[in-house]
């Protein structure tokens, strides 16, 4: 029975000792600076295929698998158009235009998109927008927890195969010139906001005409300071000045609110929307929303009047997941938020979508509802 415990004790001893010399060699070679980290030089063959399997494996552990949400939604891929243009065009280029040669001397490269979309599942695709790589350059979304906002990006990249530059162009509409910077501030912001003439590219984006100017300059402030996330407004935000900050608030401030058009809601969720807004619910300790949002309140709460059903719905269940609660408001917004039914809040948004920007009365029982229900 113990006749061959020797030799196996010899090859125990065998393999520690060879696992400790591996591994002082692989210290040796690692302290001795040897190995060249110069994005000029390519890592070796089986280094590449190594980080390469761990990428895949990585992304396929972690990636969810739920069905992804209707990507061909009105207004989804153009607001991804737009979110594309602001921050993947620098190191991916674009139908309009070939990747920077800062971006093409990174090593690793950023890939052609044309070849990651068929590397990669929508969800995995999701995936790595979101968190970004390591050791890629790619980076993580700027709103760390704006999940379903990345979906708008996901959706346009599906359209980027075959993408002539004119097709690019129009999906990004007047403002594909635009920039932040310099006197294109204002432009730039109309191309998802709109303006005095044009509604918001789609229903996930506010129209800022009429709002509060403090109410603007503290949003804009509350993303420059990450107190409120936003993968595309955090960077925006940052890079704006103060002067620049109350500039664009002044502008909108004044523009006329552009009225509500799109889908008919019932009357009967209007009205159960209504009570909640005028009345609360305070069997669930809820206060009326009206008493913060109306026409008369402080100029540093924004009106909902005409605002978009599925911006409203969007930005209550961010205060009910807890990922708009760094300031005092968005702490007494949470609070509202968490004790609403998902059917609550589209019937208060409903109600809302449904007004009069200016006025706050009915708009011809319409509202700027361009993406359907927030599921």
């Amino acid at each position: 029975m113990w006749s061959g415990w020797p030799k196996r004790k010899t090859w125990i001893l065998a393999a520690v000792i060879a696992a400790v010399a591996a591994g002082a060699g692989g210290a040796v070679f690692m302290f001795s600076g040897l190995y060249n980290v110069g994005a000029d030089v390519r890592h070796f063959r089986i280094t590449e295929y190594i980080i390469r399997l761990t990428l895949h494996r990585s992304v396929a552990h972690h990636v969810q698998r739920d069905a992804p949400p209707a990507l061909e939604a009105p207004g989804l891929k153009e607001l991804g158009a737009k979110y594309f243009e602001f921050g993947c065009t620098p190191c991916h280029g674009s139908p309009e235009r070939d990747a920077g040669p800062i971006a093409s001397s990174m090593y690793p490269a950023p890939p052609s998109l044309h070849e990651a979309l068929l590397e990669w599942t929508v969800n995995e695709q999701h995936w790595i927008v979101q968190h970004g790589l390591k050791f890629t350059g790619m980076p993580a979304w700027a709103g760390r927890d704006r999940e379903r906002e990345v979906w708008a990006l996901v959706a346009f990249l599906q359209d980027i195969p075959g993408m002539t530059r004119n097709e690019y162009e129009a999906m990004l509409g007047r403002q594909s010139g635009a920039d932040a910077s310099g006197t294109n501030r204002v432009a730039f912001c109309a191309g998802c906001h709109g303006d005095e003439d044009t509604p918001p590219v789609s229903g996930l984006v506010p129209s800022l005409n009429g709002q509060p100017s403090p109410y603007l300059v503290r949003s804009l402030q509350d993303y420059a300071a990450d107190k409120r996330q936003s993968g595309m407004m955090e960077p925006i935000a940052a890079r704006l000045t103060p002067k620049d900050a109350d500039r664009i608030a002044r502008l909108y401030s004044g523009f006329e609110p552009i009225a509500p058009t799109a889908d008919e809601f019932s009357p009967k969720v209007i009205e159960v929307g209504r009570n909640i807004a005028e009345s609360g619910l305070p069997e669930k300790g809820i206060a009326p929303c009206s008493a913060c949002h109306n026409s008369r309140a402080s100029p540093q709460f924004p009106r909902l009047a005409g605002l978009s059903r599925n911006y409203i719905v969007e930005q209550l269940l961010l205060w009910a997941e807890g990922q708009r609660v760094q300031t005092g408001y968005g702490k007494i917004m949470q609070r509202a938020s968490s004790g609403l039914a998902l059917d609550e809040m589209n019937a208060v948004a409903a109600f809302y979508a449904a007004q009069s920007a200016d006025s706050g009365k009915p708009a011809d029982g319409k509202a700027a509802n361009r993406l359907g229900d927030v599921r």
